[in-house]
Order: structure tokens, then C-alpha cells, then sequence
């Protein structure tokens, strides 16, 4: 082969340029990640929840709620209406006394026939008047008759909850002779796999946000199963913004949230795992109603502020993961009541080729779900527009 010749100047490149690859590469020994792993904000939720072991692919757990004192009406009704329709007749019994708080009414429920309540209209001195169609009422219990006979007894029936487990698989996969092949940025087969890891860990979270509950038996041999997310049981507490939310807006909001906490428990503390538009919003209502919690910032690895409400202290992290259609939802948990359900726990799995491949092959696998217990305890924002 006959040499290359140049006329004139020498240069790096170009037209007179000397052999390419005489050029040392001037390459920094790293690979510099987006969403790395060690980023704990990526895991915010998942790094809170509290982990437990299960021996069954379907997490079931019992919940129980009180007889409920509101109810509605299902039709309007004039100030001599009787009996008075409404959506719950089970809550119910005779002898009960329901206000009507709009009109100032009370009425004594003399007796129940299914859904409709036969009563005493403008009863203690109140004046009988119209209603609405779902109008809100509220039974304030029983007043009894001296001498009388016990009450009809009221319970409610536990109801059984479960969620599925999900089998996640993130593999690794290369040659053997890009395994043995130096590099910058070190060898490839230990890279993939902190991107591997890192890249496990954030779907579990997407799935602990948005995963859906299903056992599919129809599409192949064997059962493929989903476990169901916040958005899946998180169905009484859902803000929808559709727009820019304001203060007063969320506050009354959260009302209803902090109502109820998780088997009971007077919880005051809430947390919210806020998207980009949801937090600049509540940023920008003033800087001084946010607190820095430096303790739990060093606990957790990621910046909490904490909003004091009247109604409690809510936590706000702003979680990275909540982005594009997500980017203005919020999610609002007491972790209490949030839970990890381990089937199989999280290994690395090495050597899983082919025996007569040549190459590598490892995956991270995980089979879990998740517990979202009371989910009147908890609340979804969603729709917010900065």
C-alpha cells in the first residue's frame, strides 16, 4: 500500500491532517448519569414506606369504617312530604333524630322501608320545609322513650381489600468481548448495572404512583399480574384544579383529608409528594408559611418543606418522577398507612444466559405490591396549572 503524502503544513485535522488515530483522546474516566440511582428523591415514597413480608402473590387486608352519620336525599320534596327518600336507608333505624341542616329541620324517623324513612316532620319545636334533591342530612342518634325496649342494633361488615403482587425484571446484557474490552468510564458489565439498579428502583415507584390492579389470565400460559397504585385506591379525596389552584382552595381541601387517619389514629401529619406546576404554585404563596425540616432533610436525603395547616403539618417533597402529564399532580399520604408487600425481594441475578451464549446476562427482579390502608386517609391533587 503506498504511503499517504502531505504537502505543506501539518495539521490536527482537515485537509492536512496526520493519522486520526495518532490523537490521544483527551476522555474524563466517568460517565456522568441523569437520574442516577443515588439520587434519593427519586425514591421518596418508596424509601418512607414501611416494608413486610407476604407468603401469596394477592395481598388481602380487612378495613372497617363506623355507621355513617351523613346521608342524602334522592328526591326534593315540599314541607309535607313523608317518607323522606334518601341514598342510605341501612344508616338509619326508628326513633333516630336527622337534622337538615340547610333549613334548620329535624324530623324523629318513626320507621325505615328500605331507602325511604317515614318521620315526624318539624320535629323539637323546628318548622318543617322543602328540600332539595341530595340534600345533605346527618342522623344524630337515637332518642329513646323511658321505660322503652333496646334499639335495633347497627354494624357494619369489614370489607376485604388485596392487591396484587407485580413481578418487575430489569436486565443487563452485553457480549463477552465488550466485557473484556477496556474502557472509559470503567468496564460496562458493573456500569449497566448501577443503571440497571437505579432504573428498578424508579419504577417501582412509578408503579407504587400509577400502577393499576389486575390479574390477566386470558392473554398468556400463565397468569400476568399488576399491582394497583396510589391512583388506583385513592378514590374519596381528589382534588381536581383543572387550572390554577389557589390557597384557600387547597386548604379546604385538606380538610377532608386530615379528617380521617389511618386504623383511628388522631394523625395530624401528612405528606405530599408534589409535581413541578404543584409546588411552584404553593411556593409561590409566600415563603414564609414553609419551614425547611433539616432533621428529616438529613434522614431522608431530600429537601422537605412543611406547610402548617389548621389542620395539621403537611410535608411537601418535590418528587422528580412527577412529570410532563403528571406535572400537576400531588399526592397526599399518611404513611402510616402505606406499605410495602414483599413476595420476592429485590436480588441481582448474574449469569442468566444461555449456557452456550457468548456474552452476559444479569437482571434485577422484584415480585411486591403495596398496601394503601384507608384511603379516605389519603388524597390526589390533580390539574394544577402554574
Amino acid at each position: 500500500m503506498p504511503p499517504t503524502v502531505r504537502s505543506g503544513q501539518i495539521a490536527s485535522k482537515g485537509t492536512n491532517a496526520i493519522s486520526a488515530d495518532r490523537l490521544v483522546v483527551n476522555m474524563q474516566n466517568r460517565v456522568y448519569t441523569y437520574d442516577s440511582g443515588s439520587n434519593p428523591a427519586l425514591r421518596a415514597l418508596t424509601m418512607r414506606a414501611q416494608v413486610v413480608p407476604i407468603d401469596s402473590f394477592e395481598a388481602k387486608w380487612l378495613e372497617d369504617e363506623p355507621v355513617p352519620e351523613w346521608d342524602t336525599t334522592t328526591a326534593s320534596g315540599t314541607s309535607g312530604t313523608n317518607p323522606i327518600p334518601v341514598t342510605n336507608g341501612t344508616y338509619h333505624k326508628a326513633e333516630d333524630i336527622i337534622a337538615i341542616p340547610r333549613t334548620g329541620e329535624y324530623v324523629r324517623v318513626t320507621s325505615v322501608s328500605v331507602n325511604n324513612l317515614t318521620v315526624t316532620r318539624g320535629f323539637a319545636g323546628t318548622t318543617a320545609a322543602a328540600y332539595n334533591n341530595g340534600e345533605r342530612i346527618i342522623n344524630l342518634g337515637i332518642a329513646d322513650m323511658e321505660g322503652d325496649t333496646s334499639p335495633v342494633a347497627k354494624a357494619t361488615v369489614t370489607a376485604t381489600l388485596s392487591n396484587f403482587t407485580q413481578i418487575v425484571k430489569t436486565p443487563v446484557h452485553l457480549s463477552r468481548t465488550l466485557a473484556q474490552t477496556k474502557l472509559y468510564g470503567g468496564a460496562e458489565r458493573p456500569r449497566l448495572r448501577v443503571k440497571a439498579a437505579a432504573k428498578h428502583a424508579r419504577l417501582h415507584e412509578l408503579i407504587f404512583f400509577h400502577g393499576q390492579k389486575l390479574e390477566d389470565t386470558s392473554t398468556a400460559t400463565n397468569p400476568i399480574r399488576l399491582s394497583g397504585g396510589l391512583d388506583e385506591f385513592i378514590t374519596t379525596n381528589i382534588l381536581n384544579a383543572a387550572g390554577a389552584l389557589s390557597e384557600s382552595e387547597l386548604y379546604e381541601w385538606l380538610g377532608t383529608v386530615f379528617r380521617h387517619g389511618v386504623d383511628g389514629a388522631s394523625s395530624t401529619g401528612r405528606v405530599l409528594f408534589a409535581g413541578p406546576s404543584l409546588m411552584s404554585t404553593i411556593s409561590m404563596w409566600g415563603v414564609n408559611k414553609l419551614t425547611t425540616d433539616s432533621k428529616r432533610n438529613a434522614t431522608y436525603g431530600f429537601t422537605i418543606k412543611t406547610l402548617l395547616t389548621p389542620f395539621g403539618d403537611l410535608d411537601i417533597v418535590y418528587h422528580p418522577l412527577l412529570e410532563q402529564e403528571y406535572a400537576g399532580y400531588g399526592y397526599v399520604v399518611d404513611m402510616s398507612g402505606i406499605k410495602i408487600a414483599t413476595l420476592q425481594p429485590t436480588v441481582l441475578q448474574t449469569n442468566i444466559q444461555q449456557t452456550d451464549e457468548d456474552g452476559y446476562k444479569d437482571q434485577y427482579l422484584t415480585e411486591q405490591t403495596y398496601l394503601i390502608i384507608n384511603e379516605k386517609a389519603h388524597g390526589i391533587i390533580k390539574g394544577v396549572d402554574f
